[in-house]
């Protein structure tokens, strides 16, 4: 279990916003989701303390392109085997996770990237971003978010907003809008097969704005870093 410490004698500026729902999918039980993975690679759920704890192992073999930039991934699917439509006001995702690394100089990337289904069935998926908090974006616990779902033109890939596949190939998130789960995607710098952990918790829907929360941090996002190679 995740334990974080507020720290409310820091002043910080009030952020305009939107009305935020506090709605979400439940992370347990474990029953809850299904895995989709290619031949060869796995990914594990259990329950961990009050957490879904994922348990990956995959084979980094083929080099993929977005956008302009090319890299190395092997991914997987961790979909809710009940989707969760989304209200007109819920257009970020948000959620609780360790083990992300998003680390351009050690050329390490391991994400879990949020998976909307738009009402002509076009996937959507959504790069992350550590959401503002004391000691932010380390491997350790941490809040992670989506950008707005609507925060870039037709071709979001190229600026790193989201990725699209399937249904009307407009590569724009069209009408009613569906949470469907995550891709767990790993980018090392060279082909290899890699085995490690996440942990997923608190996945919620908020709106346009980020909520504006009193100064916190997650007490074991101080402890050293260790990356995979």
């Amino acid at each position: 279990m995740r334990y974080f410490v507020m720290l409310c004698s820091f002043v910080c500026c009030l952020l305009p916003m939107d009305v935020f729902s506090a709605t979400g999918a439940p992370a347990l039980p474990v029953d809850g989701w299904r895995v989709v993975c290619k031949a060869g690679d796995t990914l594990t759920l259990t329950a961990d303390d009050g957490t879904l704890r994922l348990d990956y192992d995959l084979d980094v073999k083929e080099t993929i392109q977005l956008g302009h930039v090319t890299f190395n991934q092997a991914a997987c699917c961790l979909l809710l085997k009940t989707p969760v439509p989304l209200a007109t006001e819920q257009r970020r995702i948000l959620f609780e996770a360790r083990g992300i690394i998003k680390d351009p100089e050690r050329s390490a990337y391991l994400q879990l990237l949020p998976l909307i289904r738009d009402e002509h069935g076009e996937i959507l998926l959504y790069e992350t971003y550590a959401c503002p908090h004391l000691r932010d974006g380390t491997p350790q616990w941490g809040k992670w978010t989506t950008r707005y779902f609507y925060g870039a033109e037709a071709g979001g890939a190229t600026q790193n907003i989201f990725t699209a596949e399937g249904g009307d190939g407009n590569a724009w998130p069209d009408g009613k809008l569906t949470f469907i789960g995550f891709q767990l995607a790993l980018r090392p710098a060279k082909f290899q097969r890699l085995k490690g952990t996440l942990f997923l918790d608190s996945i919620t829907f908020g709106g346009m704005q980020i909520p504006y929360e009193a100064p916190y941090a997650f007490v074991d996002a101080f402890l050293r870093t260790l990356y995979f190679h």
